[in-house]
């Protein structure tokens, strides 16, 4: 007897794995059916993305890079309302410099006192010799035709005539 409910309650197994497997299978046929066909002309008629002038990447094998010691850094101001960074050294990574820029008229009249940049332009990866170079927000913002630039921050700090006009 025993072994007749063994092979009774193998079979009830049996049909039961078999009817899951069948409702699955036909819920899985009724939604690829029920999903819209691919739409080509739609996604034609979109316009394309703009591709970016410039993507940062840090790639593992300069993540871990020292800090660029101010030492080897040098900014400069101008010509035009610039900030230009200067390195010459080791591999290395300079951090978001946070720069304040204070700019005076002819009259030494403070125009502007500010943060310098929009974007921390002059942060990166640098080895050898590189060059980064930060439009300042407010240079010529004064409405004067020359001004005094002083830019300032994390220990650098550079002033330079900038010609407005």
């Amino acid at each position: 007897m025993p072994n007749r409910l063994d092979r009774l309650l193998v079979a009830a197994l049996v049909v039961l794995v078999a009817v899951v497997a069948g409702d699955a299978l036909r819920h899985r046929l009724a939604s690829h059916r029920a999903a819209a066909p691919p739409a080509t002309a739609a996604a034609d008629a979109l316009p394309r993305a703009p591709v970016p002038e410039r993507v940062r990447l840090v790639p593992s094998t300069t993540a871990f890079l020292p800090r660029c010691a101010n030492a080897a850094i040098r900014l400069t101001v101008g010509p035009g309302p610039y900030v230009t960074l200067r390195y010459a050294g080791r591999p290395c990574h300079v951090p978001p410099l946070h720069l304040h820029e204070v700019v005076r008229t002819r009259g030494a009249r403070i125009a502007y006192a500010g943060p310098a940049l929009s974007y921390e332009d002059l942060s990166g990866n640098y080895a050898g010799e590189g060059t980064a170079r930060g439009r300042l927000l407010a240079a010529c913002a004064a409405g004067a035709a020359d001004v005094t630039a002083s830019v300032a921050g994390s220990g650098l700090a550079a002033t330079g005539s900038i010609r407005c006009g």
